[in-house]
This record gives structure tokens, sequence and C-alpha cells, in this order.
């Protein structure tokens, strides 16, 4: 430490002063800010003292491995009151990832003003800022944070009630925020509730691995552990297409405890589906690198699914079965833009195979009519199928038979149909054998 002081007049007070003072090793672990609060530190100042007794520093700067603070104070030591505007820099986001625990990742730039009402231990904090080449690595909430971010909040510690994040405004390209933080005296416990607008649920539906387009809204409680705090939450969808299906009016709610350590719980959907409103839940369990769905349903008013899945944090392949049973194929087919009815049901089986992802598929159909857009109804009373699929999702091996009893379409009135498909999607072989009339004749083909 070194500095000077140096009086106007004759007694100790008025005068100037200057200070400079380093730090090789230093800790400071409030709060989990142990990271960003760190040495080598180094403070210079330069300002007054005055009647009362009163420090004015008109120049204060404040250096940390990951963060820079300038600007000026005002501290009266009769009262303990302290105002301090400073300018702070943050050249790794990540410094503060003991006290949010969120992943952050880039920099920031703040207008920040500090407070102190009394030499009570309270402070009180206003930030308004932006955040540059951001990212918060967190699974789905990650896509709320775009490259360029701002952030508004007041943060007051006390050594009475702990820290309180209130406001809090978090707004972007992608998403706006907003919401409070709660960790009560210790920092042991994290309470939060935040509510999230993103006007395009693209990004979003990118990280669920589904198309999701128009507005998402989420509206979210964390509490526990600050380190392995539970959240239960509501996201709303405009429009989902999942598998396929076109799904609208979508909302995703659920429980969710220990997401650091464990995540665990139910999650539940509701939709408007081909079909009428659909209804879906499932108990979802996280453990090595492994997402479990299990006891897994969905159900309308003609279709219900029941099944488990094991999905891995990194996408293929999956694990598990799902049963499903169609009792009026109708709205199904007109969500595909045809018309038709036929009730049915399907078995299917996922299985990794090293990288790979193998299905096997069973079907069975009865009294199966379709009518092509232009064209004529084609039916068959009965089909069955038993379809495999090597390689799934990179280079698909096919390997199906469709047996179809009782086909009758536009010139033709077949007593059966068989179906037989080989080999790589590019260069299948097929095998057809049926019998029965064709343009009126009696027709045997294979």
């Amino acid at each position: 430490v070194s500095g000077f002081f140096d009086p106007l007049g004759s007694g100790a007070l008025p005068g100037t002063l200057g200070l400079e003072l380093s730090a090789q090793r230093l800790a400071w672990a409030l709060g989990g800010s142990g990271r960003l609060v760190r040495g080598p530190a180094e403070v210079s100042a330069a300002g007054s003292v005055a009647e009362g007794p009163r420090v004015v520093l008109d120049s204060l700067r404040v250096s940390l491995p990951d963060a820079t603070a300038t600007g000026s104070l005002d501290f009266d030591l009769e009262s303990g009151q302290l105002h301090a505007p400073l300018d702070l820099e943050i050249s790794d986001l990540s410094a503060l990832d003991g006290l949010a625990r969120v992943g952050l990742e880039g920099q920031g730039r703040f207008d920040v003003d500090v407070r102190l009402p009394a030499l009570g231990g309270r402070v009180e904090i206003g930030i308004a800022g932006r955040l540059s080449g951001s990212a918060l690595n967190l699974p789905v909430a990650g896509t709320l944070v775009g490259r360029r971010t701002m952030i508004d909040a007041k943060v007051v510690v006390d050594p009475v009630s702990g820290l309180t994040v209130e406001p809090l405004r978090i707004s972007g390209d992608r998403a706006d925020v907003s919401g409070r933080v709660v960790m009560p005296a210790g920092f042991d416990r994290l309470r939060v509730t935040a509510v999230a607008e993103m006007p395009d649920g693209s990004p979003l539906g990118a990280a669920l691995g589904l198309p999701v387009s128009g507005p998402v809204m989420a509206d979210a409680r964390l509490d526990g552990p600050a380190r392995d705090p539970g959240v239960t939450a509501t996201v709303t969808f405009d429009r989902v297409n999942a598998g396929g299906i076109p799904l609208t009016g979508v909302a995703l709610s659920g429980g969710l405890e220990n997401l650091a350590s464990g995540l665990n719980g139910t999650v539940r959907l509701s939709a408007e589906a081909p079909g009428g409103p659909l209804e879906a839940s499932t108990d979802l369990r996280l453990a090595d690198s492994r997402l479990e769905l299990g006891a897994l349903t969905a159900r309308n008013a003609v279709t219900r699914v029941d099944g488990r899945l094991s999905v891995l944090l990194a996408g293929a392949p999956l694990a598990g079965n799902l049963a499903v049973r169609i009792d009026d194929a109708g709205p199904w087919l007109a969500a595909a833009g045809l018309e038709g009815s036929g009730e049915g049901t399907a078995a299917l089986d996922f299985t990794p195979t090293g990288d790979s992802q193998f299905l096997a598929a069973k079907l069975n159909v009865a009294n199966f009519r379709v009518v092509p857009p232009g064209g004529a109804a084609i039916f068959a009373a009965d089909i069955t199928a038993d379809v495999d699929v090597a390689d799934l999702l990179s280079a698909p091996i096919l390997d199906a038979r469709m047996e179809a009893d009782d086909v009758r379409g536009p010139a033709a009135d077949l007593r059966g149909l068989t179906l037989v498909a080989r080999g790589p999607l590019d260069d299948v072989a097929l095998t057809v054998e049926t019998g029965g009339l064709l343009l009126g004749a009696p027709t045997e083909l294979a």
C-alpha cells in the first residue's frame, strides 16, 4: 500500500489524498463470487477529504483478473453512507458462475451504482448494461440468450435478509425475461421467479429437436439448495410439429427436482392435435448423460400412445418402445391432406446398435380407406406389416414386408397384395405378389 495525504491547512482536515494498493493473493467468497473477486488485484484512487469527515474520490480504479471498474466514490464516515457510480467491464462472464451457476460465457459492460445506506453491512447496487458474445450453457434455457443481451437489475445484499435481485430484466434479440432472485442469509438457498417471452420460438425448437413456430411464453420458479435447486414451470407454444404431427396451442408444464445432480420429475403436455385435444405426460429422470422418459402416455379421442424412451443428451440413438392405438385414422389422414378412415395398432421398438439407430415396427390396420387428392378411393380390409430399419438416422437400410387383404381401388379388386422391400433407401429392391381382377380381367402378378 502506498499513498499520500496533503492537508490544506494546519489541522488534519480538509486535504487531498492519493492511494495505490496491490494484492497478489485475495480471497472473497461471499455469495459464490470468489472466482470474480480474486487476486492479483490493484486499486488506485485520487480525491479529497472534507469536514464530516467525508472522503470524495474523483478517480477510482479497481482491476481484477477478469474485471475492471472505474468511476468515483463519495463516503460520509460519520453516517456510513456511501455512493459510488462505476463503469464495470467483465472480460470473462464465466467468472460469475459461482454466483449465478448458469454457465454464462462472453463479456459484459455495465453502469453500476453502489450505495451503502449505513455501515450495517447492507449494500444496494443498481446494474444496467449489455452482454456481448454471450452464451448460456444450459439445455433449452440457453436459447433465451442471444449474442447481444441487455440487463437491468437492482441487487441488494443484506446481512439479515441475504441477496435480492429485484427488479431483474433481461432483453435481447431472442427473448425478454423479467423476474426476481432471492438468496436468504447464508447464500445456501436459491429462489427465482421468472417470466420469458420469445417472439420467435424456432431457436427453442432447435434445442428441443422439434420444429417450433410462432411465439413462446414461459413462467418458471426455481427453489431449493443454491447448487441444486428444483423448478416448476409452464411453457406455451403457438405451433409445434412433433414427428410430423401438427400441434397447436401447446402447453408444457411440470415440476423437476435436483437440476444439477440428477434431474427428475413429471412433465405434462396439452395441445390441439388431429382428432381433438391431446393430453400427455411422462416421468422424467436424467442419469449418466441419458434422459429417461418413463410412464410415457399420450391420448386424445381417437389415439393412445404408451411406452418408455431413453434419450442420449447428445441426441440419438434412442432406446425404448411405444405402443400406439388409433381408433379412427380419419383426423390423421386429414392432417396430411387426405380423406379416409380406418383403425389399427402399432408397436415400435427403438434399439441402439453402437452409434446407430435400429427400429423395429409392427402394424395392424383394419377397414382402411383413403382418397388421394383428385383420385378415387382405395380400400383394404386388413393390412399387416413388419418393418425393420437399420442405421435409421444416417443411411437407412430397409427390410419390410406388408400384406393386405381384399384390396379394392380404381379398376382393381384384389384378394390380396404382398409387398417386400429390402435394401438401402436409395436402392430398394421391391417384390410384389397379387392376384384378383385388374382392369376387369383375372390377373396373377409376381
